[in-house]
Parts: structure tokens; C-alpha cells; sequence
């Protein structure tokens, strides 16, 4: 186990039990505020505290894959560079031979305008 996964383990860790220690103050809270239906003030900010981190955590997660998708095109784009007329060709090549056939029975007619009639034009004179 590398040390990027073992901090992101650690990492997941610390999350639950966090999350497990807000829903037990959560549960402490209700019951303390002891009002059927409401909810007590306590308990309402330990939620919110309880979503925020959830927030925070999607936040970072969609951070990461966005970075990791742009690093993947920019090798990939890197790559792409380094290829040589030849290899174009053949991947190209390549593409034609397992591409799906298109029958064209299957192609649509292009779908013209309707054009004004004449007399409509005139009665808004």
C-alpha cells in the first residue's frame, strides 16, 4: 500500500467516525430536546454540521476525479503529438474496418421549411 492510500484510508477512517460521533450527538440531542416532531436547536445544528461535511466531502471527490480527467487528456493529448503520419493512417484504417455499416434506407430525408403562403403575407398589410 502506497502512502497516498494509506493517508486516503486514514482519511476515510477519520470521516466515520466523525459521521458516527455527529449521529450519536444527534440522537443525544433529540433525546434531551424531547419534543415529538421538533426538532431541538441542538439537533438541528448538529445536522447541518453533519451535511456541511458531507458538502465538503463531495466537493473534494468531484475536485479529484475533475483533476485526474484533465491530467488523463493531457497525456493523452501528449501522446496524440507523438504520433506519426503512419500511425494516424493505420488508426484510421483501423476505425473504417470496425465502424457499424449504415444502411441508407436508415437516413432520413432532411425536413425543408414550410414557406409562407402568398395570401397570408398580404392581409398583413
Amino acid at each position: 500500500m502506497d502512502s497516498s492510500s494509506c493517508a486516503a484510508a486514514a482519511s476515510n477512517e477519520a470521516v466515520a467516525s466523525v459521521a458516527t460521533a455527529i449521529a450519536v450527538q444527534a440522537a443525544v440531542a433529540a433525546a434531551v430536546g424531547g419534543q415529538e416532531g421538533k426538532e431541538s436547536l441542538a439537533a438541528s445544528i448538529i445536522r447541518l454540521k453533519a451535511e456541511q461535511q458531507q458538502a465538503r466531502e463531495a466537493k473534494k471527490r468531484l475536485a479529484r476525479d475533475l483533476h485526474n480527467a484533465q491530467r488523463r487528456a493531457s497525456r493523452l493529448k501528449k501522446r496524440a503529438r507523438q504520433l506519426t503520419d503512419i500511425d494516424l493512417v493505420e488508426v484510421l484504417k483501423m476505425r473504417e474496418v470496425h465502424a457499424p455499416v449504415v444502411e441508407p434506407a436508415a437516413v432520413l430525408p432532411p425536413v425543408e421549411k414550410p414557406s409562407a403562403p402568398d395570401d397570408v403575407l398580404a392581409e398583413d398589410d
